[in-house]
C-alpha cells in the first residue's frame, strides 16, 4: 500500500496535541472545548461525517479543522452552539473588510477556507442534533481575492536549477516536469515509474488532489 510521506511531521504534531488536550483544550471554555474535542474525535474516526466525503480525516486536515474552529470559538467568547446567524455574518463581514485581522496584524487573505471549515463543522452540529438551524447556509467561501501570482520566468528557473547541486538539480527538474507538489514528490517510489522511466503514476494515496499518470518529457 502506498503511504504519503509526512515531511511536515503533522502526525506527530497532532498526536502530541491530542495527548496534551485529551480532557480539555486549555485555551477554550469547557463547553466549547467539549464540542470541539467531540467534533475532532468524530472526524478522526470517520464518524458523523458528510455522506459526500466519507472516511477518517488525516492529521493535516484535523489540525486545520482545529485551528479554524478555534478561531470562531475564541472570537465569540460564548458557547459556539449559542451563536446566531446574524453574529456569524457580522464576523464574516468584519474579517473581509479588514476590521478583524490575524494574530500578526495582517488581514486574512483566504478567509474562505475558514468559512468552508465552519460550514462543515455546523453540518456536523446538525447531524449530531446539537442544533437545528443551519446558520452557515448563506455564507460563501468564494469572496476571497486571489493572491498575486509569484513565479520565476524561464531564465530565472534555469539559473536556479543550474546553481543547485546535482541531487537537487535532478529533483528540481523532475518536479518541474511532473508538476508535483512537495509531499507528492517525497512519496514517489521506483515502482511508480513505467515505460522505461518515461511515465510516472502518482497514486491516489499520496496525491494532494487526485491520482494521475504523467508522461515525462
Amino acid at each position: 500500500m502506498d503511504i504519503k510521506v509526512d515531511i511536515y511531521n503533522n502526525k506527530e504534531r497532532w498526536t502530541n496535541w491530542k495527548a496534551e488536550n485529551k480532557n480539555r483544550i486549555k485555551y477554550l471554555s469547557k463547553e466549547n472545548s467539549d464540542v470541539l474535542l467531540e467534533f475532532l474525535n468524530d472526524m478522526e474516526n470517520g464518524e458523523n461525517v458528510t455522506p459526500r466525503y466519507k472516511g477518517a480525516r488525516n492529521p493535516t486536515t484535523l489540525i486545520n479543522l482545529r485551528d479554524h474552529i478555534s478561531f470562531f470559538m475564541k472570537h465569540f467568547k460564548k458557547p459556539i452552539l449559542s451563536i446566531t446567524k446574524k453574529e456569524l455574518h457580522e464576523l464574516d463581514r468584519k474579517v473581509r473588510e479588514g476590521v478583524i485581522k490575524k494574530n500578526n496584524g495582517k488581514p486574512f487573505s483566504a478567509f474562505g477556507n475558514y468559512i468552508k471549515t465552519f460550514k462543515a463543522f455546523w453540518s456536523w452540529v446538525i447531524r449530531t442534533k446539537k442544533a437545528t438551524e443551519d446558520i452557515a447556509r448563506d455564507l460563501t467561501k468564494k469572496n476571497d481575492k486571489k493572491p498575486a501570482w509569484v513565479y520565476l520566468n524561464e531564465e530565472q528557473f534555469k539559473e536556479m536549477a543550474n546553481r543547485a547541486n546535482s541531487d537537487y538539480r535532478a529533483l528540481i527538474w523532475f518536479m518541474y516536469d511532473t508538476g508535483m507538489r512537495v509531499t507528492e514528490a517525497y512519496s514517489i517510489k521506483i515502482k511508480h515509474f513505467d515505460k522505461d522511466f518515461t511515465e510516472l503514476t502518482i497514486p491516489q494515496e499520496v496525491a494532494k488532489t487526485f491520482g494521475r499518470v504523467i508522461t515525462l518529457k
